[in-house]
């Protein structure tokens, strides 16, 4: 049963050994937190008599009753409020519904049909979410924000190892560990244990195929179809480019595995954020870019249901909205104070963000955006050692450009050298629809034999028949 605590009796420096819960059975706090004063002063203008001590929200007799499944499939809408039985992810009356939303909820469902209730709690948990990043803050000022770089880096020196799958099987493979991590991500956001050992899979997995194929390995993020506005996707699209630019950078194979680790976990706290205002068209009210510039901080907070994830992990999360000229969220850094890990999940992120689909904005070509990112680093928005890493693993025309070569040739970039970052691996539409694409190696020929000459649109057909090939 949960024990009651009077929420005024609250002193900072408390700490207790379950979890916070309201009388409804939102979860407000994680155990072992210990109590800050901002923390107890929101605690105590909560319109609760008392919260509750317990292990999930199936501890309280009086809530409304635990629906096994979740009523609603994906792409419909609730008809009521809903709160998982990890007590987090609060579903509103009318959000549209999503894919993890399943796994979130894969433990039972609550129907919150007590007026408001969670959404006057929303308020609230922003600012309990606020005060714990600010806590960790301080935590984490002991961890190094530099990483060594050249101290037992990768080996990126493999050309061409056999094996690299053809474009079919790898579409197949992303799509089959996006939704792998779909499955953990949904879990996380509905306050439901996940064992880390899943994530460092997926993440050693993807190192193991960089030190095979560093010249092809930005394939899976870049040159796979991705879907619009899919957050397992973008997850793992960001943690494959932050694997291929620390990697680039020189660091370990342990700080690599930080970084990927960090780009699939930095925007969970998206997944609280409903669709409607991740996607709007309109401009945003107040307190909506506020929830947004929030999610950072919820990120952190949903971690703490993953055991033996790395510091250097969370902070990350925390920090990868930040930027170089204090002009990020939520805490406006600058330079000094950022860690390099966020640093390289921020490039990762923008990246994987500006290539991909999105309803409310056309999607850049991956020149456009990296084009980008380059002026920003030298505007001191981005670290400029980063940004340049990034481009020795894409390209300067990135994994996924369609380019115009001097033959007036039209291709698809499919791969790239980190020394010549203008000379791309590229496959060739052959003159008939019936022949396979060429593809060909531009470190095979002269410049003034073939070179690229600019990044183009490819018409649907052409993109079809070259990305189709093997």
């Amino acid at each position: 049963m949960p024990t009651p605590v009077n929420p005024h009796t609250l002193k900072p420096g408390m700490r207790f050994d379950q979890a916070l819960f309201t009388r409804h059975g939102v979860k407000l706090l994680a155990p072992r937190i210990a109590l800050t004063e901002e923390m107890c002063n929101t605690l105590a203008e909560l319109r609760q008599t008392s919260l509750f001590l317990a292990d999930s929200a199936r501890d309280f007799s009086d809530v409304p009753p635990i629906l096994d499944k979740f009523p609603i499939a994906p792409g419909g809408h609730a008809e009521a409020d809903y709160l998982t039985t990890g007590g987090v992810l609060a579903i509103e009356a009318g959000q549209e519904i999503e894919k993890y939303h399943a796994d979130a909820f894969s433990e039972g469902a609550i129907h919150a049909d007590a007026e408001g209730e969670i959404r006057r709690n929303w308020a609230n948990r922003i600012k309990l979410a606020d005060a714990y990043a600010s806590q960790l803050s301080e935590t984490f000022t002991n961890l190094p924000l530099k990483l060594e770089r050249g101290v037992d880096p990768l080996d990126l020196s493999a050309l061409n190892s056999p094996g690299w799958p053809n474009q079919p099987a790898l579409a197949r493979f992303r799509d089959e560990r996006v939704e792998l991590f779909r499955r953990m991500f949904g879990r996380i956001l509905g306050g439901l244990h996940v064992d880390s050992a899943g994530l460092f899979a997926l993440v050693d997995e993807l190192i193991d195929k960089l030190l095979l194929y560093p010249e092809r390995f930005t394939q899976l993020a870049l040159l796979t179809p991705r879907k619009r506005d899919y957050l397992p996707a973008h997850a793992y699209t960001t943690a494959v480019l932050a694997i291929a630019i620390a990697a680039r950078m020189g660091c370990s194979r342990e700080d690599t595995r930080n970084a990927g680790l960090a780009g699939l976990v930095a925007d969970l706290g998206m997944g609280l954020i409903p669709r409607d205002i991740r996607t709007a068209k309109r401009k945003l009210t107040e307190i909506e870019i506020n929830r947004i510039q929030r999610h950072p901080a919820f990120s952190v907070v949903l971690l703490d249901v993953i055991a033996d994830l790395p510091d250097q992990v969370r902070l990350a999360a925390l920090q990868h909205h930040e930027r170089d000229n204090a002009s990020g969220y939520p805490s406006r850094l600058r330079t000094s104070k950022i860690g390099d890990l966020a640093r390289i999940v921020a490039v990762a992120d923008n990246f994987a963000a500006a290539t991909e689909p999105r309803p409310y904005k056309h999607r850049k070509k991956p020149y456009d955006a990296i084009e980008e990112l380059i002026v920003m680093g030298s505007q001191k928005v981005f670290d400029r050692r980063v940004v340049r890493a990034l481009v020795e693993s894409c390209g300067l025309f990135p994994v996924g450009s369609y380019v115009r070569l001097s033959t007036a040739e039209t291709a698809v970039v499919i791969g790239a050298h980190a020394g010549h970052v203008d000379r791309p691996i590229v496959r060739v539409a052959a003159p008939k629809p019936d022949v396979p694409p060429e593809t060909r190696d531009l470190m095979d020929y002269e410049p003034w034999e073939l070179s690229v000459i600019n990044a183009v649109e490819a018409p649907p057909s052409l993109r079809r028949h070259l990305r189709a090939a093997g």
